[in-house]
């Protein structure tokens, strides 16, 4: 039987959501709650899942506080999601890192144990047409070849992924990967809050 061994999370939210005017989007308000409380609700208590929650931002770092241990970038120049990773990677106290975005309040409950089960550096969801590279699963081993790729300018995450034994999970579950970009998807989104499909 697969033993899961204990991983942190941590929840990317240091972009500068340029779709969404601006606003910071893990703290914008969704069904009378902030975007990220309903991520960290739905992944809350899965298997595999260590107590240790970090956030990866570069705002608003009091509310984030609030929600785990904030990480800021070692650039403020908004590199991307990758700057976010290698700071998660530094910072874990488990072998591994289980990564989410902060706009995904419908992320299925189960989604942990699916990126958990496999035993490669990279694991990393996909749905019927792409991946969805910032869901994903990181080996603390990866830390020092991320800081070189980041070094010499790349800030493509597939490409980086590519590069890495990894495997793909097929996640089927509807809505899973539903981010918000705009007033109008904050609209449609509300209300499919709380309900698990």
């Amino acid at each position: 039987m697969l033993q899961i061994r204990n991983t942190d999370l941590l929840i990317l939210a240091g972009g500068q959501a340029r779709r969404m005017g601006g606003k910071d989007k893990g703290l914008v308000p969704l069904a009378g709650r902030a975007m990220i409380e309903h991520v960290l609700e739905r992944v809350s208590g899965a298997p595999g899942l260590s107590s240790q929650v970090w956030i990866s931002a570069n705002r608003n770092l009091d509310a984030y506080a609030r929600y785990g241990s904030v990480l800021t970038d070692s650039s403020d120049a908004f590199i991307g999601p990758l700057a976010g990773m290698l700071q998660g990677l530094k910072a874990c106290h488990s072998e591994r890192l289980l990564v989410l975005p902060c706009d995904a309040p419908l992320v299925h409950p189960d989604l942990p144990r699916q990126l958990l089960a496999p035993d490669t550096p990279i694991v990393v969801a996909s749905d019927a047409q792409r991946w969805q590279p910032v869901f994903c699963c990181l080996h603390r081993d990866l830390i020092d070849d991320l800081s070189a790729q980041l070094s010499a300018g790349e800030r493509k995450i597939d490409r980086w992924f590519a590069r890495h034994p990894h495997t793909v999970v097929h996640i089927d579950h509807i809505d899973c990967f539903s981010n918000i970009n705009s007033a109008a998807e904050l609209t449609a989104l509300t209300p499919k809050i709380g309900v698990t499909q």
